[in-house]
């Protein structure tokens, strides 16, 4: 590669370096030994376009001259409710106006994604579902962590919580003796087919049974329409609701000890 001068910085001779060979301003400065702001006066004098901050992060992360802040790095679930409780505050404070913002921004992100850049992005997407099949829901992990914040002490996702029953629950309130299930659609519609769907009922049927016969109040939460700000409020307005009727049930009026919410 022949040394550029920063005295006579030609657009042709910028392109080349900047954008074919993908080098960044840091990496051009060091191979002539200068600074990486006359690098960039010289390049804006002849027009040169550069890299959004995005497509810059991008590339100093992939070519090694920067490290990724988090990579690497375990946080403890209780940082980790901490960072989703504010996310969710931060969307749920969101103005409308805002929101179209980043969802345009989103959108011209994607349009200006390659075919092979969205192929990945998709297979990435695929590996989420499947991780989500067995770590919890996004509607899980809402209401899991609501009822941290309310002050439940809760066990989530516990085999075994019968005896030597190999029974997965969702979310266990040991103080209440609470057992909560959170249903997707494919619980009561035949999105695999009708087959697979009684096969479901018959299981969620005979979990219900067993919890209920060791004494187990169920609260069965379904999720029946696409996952929404509203949603989420309404169906956690009752789970409030229900689980202070739990409450009350050891001193008051009895209730069914199953209760069906998000209908």
């Amino acid at each position: 590669m022949s040394k550029l001068s920063t005295k006579l910085f030609t657009l042709k001779e910028f392109n080349e370096l900047y954008h074919e060979q993908n080098l960044s301003l840091q990496q051009i400065a060091r191979e002539y030994g200068t600074y990486t702001n006359k690098v960039r006066r010289e390049a804006i004098k002849f027009g040169a376009k550069f890299r959004d901050k995005a497509m810059a992060q991008k590339n100093a992360l992939a070519t090694g001259v920067r490290e990724h802040p988090t990579k690497g790095k375990k946080r403890s679930e209780k940082v980790k409710i901490k960072i989703s409780e504010s996310l969710s505050e931060s969307w749920e404070n969101m103005s409308q106006e805002e929101y179209d913002r980043r969802s345009k921004l989103a959108q011209d992100q994607w349009n200006k994604m390659t075919y092979e850049e969205r192929q990945d992005l998709r297979q990435k997407a695929n590996a989420g579902i499947r991780k989500a099949s067995k770590e919890g829901s996004k509607l899980e992990k809402l209401i899991l962590q609501w009822l941290i914040k309310e002050g439940y002490k809760t066990v989530f996702h516990r085999e075994h919580i019968i005896g030597n029953e190999k029974m997965h629950v969702d979310i266990v309130i040991p103080e209440l003796k609470a057992a909560i299930e959170i249903d997707g659609p494919s619980h009561f519609e035949p999105i695999w087919g009708d087959k697979k769907l009684k096969k479901s009922r018959n299981a969620d049927n005979r979990k219900d049974g067993l919890l209920l016969g060791a004494g187990f109040f169920v609260v069965r939460i379904l999720q029946q329409k696409e996952l929404t700000q509203k949603l989420v409020r309404d169906i956690l307005i009752q789970l409030e609701e229900a689980l202070g009727k739990i409450k009350n049930s050891k001193t008051k009026k009895k209730i069914d000890r199953k209760i069906v919410i998000g209908v």
